[in-house]
């Protein structure tokens, strides 16, 4: 007859991690209630952000060439490059296109990429 001994032992920081970002756990700028509402009524944090970021980027390129200065410059491609990689991460997430627009896109961009299809 043989014994096994296999203790469960659960170390500090050992198990799984998850991160909550609800409004109750940041910084008390307003009504937290408010907050929530906003967050699950009209949109999630990423939606907001996401509409500025095409804001500030529409904007940028109607600003006249030399406007910004190197930093400026530097800090919108930054975002470019955040953008465009938030928007692979959302197409790797999403196996069919949503809408018939978007399927029209998908299936241009593959005749382009893969001209024998």
């Amino acid at each position: 007859m043989s014994f096994v001994y296999n203790p469960i032992v659960h170390w500090p920081l050992s198990g799984s991690v998850t991160q909550d970002i609800s409004p109750t756990l940041l910084a008390k700028a307003g009504d937290t209630d408010i907050e929530v509402r906003v967050l699950r009524e009209v949109a999630s944090y990423g939606m907001q952000i996401g509409k500025l970021s095409e804001l500030v980027l529409k904007l940028a390129d109607a600003l006249p060439k030399g406007t910004l200065d190197a930093e400026g410059r530097e800090t919108l491609r930054e975002l470019r490059c955040m953008v465009e990689d938030i928007e692979r991460i959302k197409q790797e997430q999403r196996p069919l296109p949503a809408t018939i627009k978007e399927a029209r896109e998908l299936q241009k961009s593959l005749k382009e990429r893969f001209p024998d299809l």
